[in-house]
Order: C-alpha cells, then structure tokens, then sequence
C-alpha cells in the first residue's frame, strides 16, 4: 500500500495536463518523495496564458510545503503564485492553474521565497506575501 509521507498528508497536488513541460513535472514528482495526486486540465478550455508556471495554492497550504514544490520547479521557467480561495482549510497545490478569470497574478521571486523561509512562516504570512507581492496583469 502507497502511504504519503506524513507532512503531504492532507494534500492534494495536481498538474496541469496541457503544460507542454507536464512530463517533464510528472518524473521530477516520481523521482521525489512529493505525493502527486493527480491531473487536472484535459476537460476544460485554456486559461489566460502566464509567461511560465501559475502555482495556484489553498489558503492553509504551508509555506514550506509551497517552497518544497518550487524547488522541485526548479528551472521550468518563471513561477508565479495566486490563492485559490475555495475552502477556508484548503491544502490544495495546482500547478500550472488555469486562471480562468484573468486575475493579476504574483511572480515568485527571491524576496517572496525569503519571506516564505522565515521560521516563523505561517499559511496566513504567505496569503499576506502573495498578497502584497507586485502582480502581473494577465491580458490575454
């Protein structure tokens, strides 16, 4: 029996299945101890394109946990990050979001990772560094 490692147990990570680098994604999870739950995407229209990855995140998503995704991201182009406001202990992980509404999304940048890397990090900081991060107006 598959068992996640106790820290992604209430998680639920998806990717993107329209990502052109989805393969890519799917060995860097098999190769890490990331739990990926499944796929989402298939069924419904293209978003707003970003120029890179849109990370959609859950409002009780740990901000170690946000960091353990980005590393494992490493390189796959810019990063950028909204909150996904649906359920109020939501520890949902949505890579390569759809942005279906066009809002203004964060880029992850050095200084949000920093904040994020903080001890005291908690999943209200991050909703507040997301929050106060500049945003990309996505016109497309």
């Amino acid at each position: 029996m598959l068992m996640k490692p106790r820290r992604w147990l209430a998680y639920n990570i998806e990717v993107n299945d329209l990502l052109p680098q989805y393969s890519e994604i799917v060995d860097r999870f098999e190769q890490s101890d990331i739990p990926l739950d499944g796929a989402f995407g298939s069924n419904t229209e293209w978003g707003s394109e970003v120029p890179g990855l849109l990370v959609a995140v859950g409002p009780a998503v740990e901000p170690k946990r946000l960091l353990d995704i980005v590393a494992l991201l490493d390189g796959l182009g810019q990063l950028f990050v909204t909150i996904n406001h649906e359920g109020e202990h939501s520890k949902v992980i949505a890579i390569g979001a759809l942005n279906l509404k066009r809002e203004p999304i964060a880029a992850i940048t050095e200084d949000m990772i920093a904040t994020l890397s903080r001890p005291n990090a908690t999943s209200h900081s991050m909703i507040e560094a997301i929050k106060s991060a500049p945003k990309v107006a996505v016109v497309r």
